[in-house]
């Protein structure tokens, strides 16, 4: 398989940043997912990380930078896992079915940041570059499975399918299930390949 293009990375820093940019973004994680991402502010990411405001805007300049770099820290995880997976798995359809089913958990507990982090921009989700590998992962396994549907087209019908606000959209709207979000993907790949 081709190599994956990574999402961005930085350079290394000091320790002690390195130790403060970890624990801020725990922090936030935290209560993001307790508070909801429109009810915390950045003074309460710092009060809560015990960090003085001048430290955590040094590191992240405005909220958004935060929810990027909870993006992007994320998507680089798995980045690596997918990497890891499709160097030790030869079986294309095997690897499509794993590959959906970590993207669209990373969508899920995701949605809320990747939604506010983007709300300004029409499809920016889609366009976020921790996210646009995504669409090459899946070209290259549906090219390897030789799916009757042009690969670029199939990776790109799943690959909106797994979009916050489209996931947002199903399960809160539409009232569909994770669970059934997770199968209808599941039998449309097999269907495709």
């Amino acid at each position: 398989m081709n190599t994956l293009t990574a999402p961005p990375q930085h350079k290394s820093p000091r320790a002690d940043a390195a130790r403060n940019h970890a624990l801020i973004l725990c922090t936030a994680r935290s209560l993001f997912d307790s508070l909801g991402v429109g009810n915390v502010t950045m003074s309460a990411v710092a009060e809560a990380a015990n960090i003085g405001k001048g430290t955590l805007y040094r590191h992240f300049p405005d909220k958004a930078e935060l929810l990027h770099a909870l993006i992007d820290s994320e998507a680089q995880a798995l980045h690596t896992q997918t990497e890891e997976r499709l160097q030790h798995h030869d079986c294309a359809k095997e690897n499509l079915h794993w590959f959906i089913d970590q993207a669209l958990d990373f969508s899920h507990r995701n949605s809320a940041v990747l939604c506010e982090a983007t709300h300004h921009a029409p499809s920016a989700t889609l366009n976020h570059p921790a996210r646009l590998w995504w669409r090459d992962v899946l070209t290259e396994l549906f090219t390897q499975r030789q799916s009757e549907v042009e690969p670029a087209y199939a990776a790109t019908l799943i690959f909106m399918m797994l979009d916050s606000h489209t996931l947002y959209n199903q399960l809160n709207t539409m009232g569909f299930s994770l669970d059934s979000v997770r199968a209808n993907l599941h039998t449309l790949i097999d269907r495709l390949v």
